[in-house]
């Protein structure tokens, strides 16, 4: 719950600066989307969890590591989707983004 509201918090300063300056804070961006990022995926693990029966049915989990390896390629598949938003989009005009791609006649 910290970790979403931290994420949210951050991408709201981001997005205020950028109102008023055109720039924003790229490291409140960063950070606020990795955090939503690592509280999305702990929300996905302690789903999973409770759709085992971990904690309501048994106290002892069957199939452990299928249902982590299941985390585990959506938590990759997550933060390779982020690294590739960054490199891809961020990297190619980190300011003026919205410009490059606006039609400007």
């Amino acid at each position: 719950m910290f970790l979403q509201f931290l994420g949210i918090f951050l991408n709201v300063v981001h997005v205020l600066k950028f109102a008023f300056d055109g720039v924003g804070v790229e490291k409140c961006d960063m950070v606020g989307n990795l955090a939503a990022i690592v509280s999305e995926c702990l929300m996905i693990l302690m789903l999973l969890l409770i759709a085992k029966g971990w904690t309501i049915t048994r106290m002892v989990m069957k199939c452990k590591l299928l249902t982590f390896a299941v985390w585990a390629a959506y938590l990759c598949f997550d933060i390779f989707l982020f690294v590739w938003n960054r490199v891809s989009i961020t990297a190619q005009h980190p300011h003026v983004w919205w410009a490059s791609h606006h039609d400007t006649r």
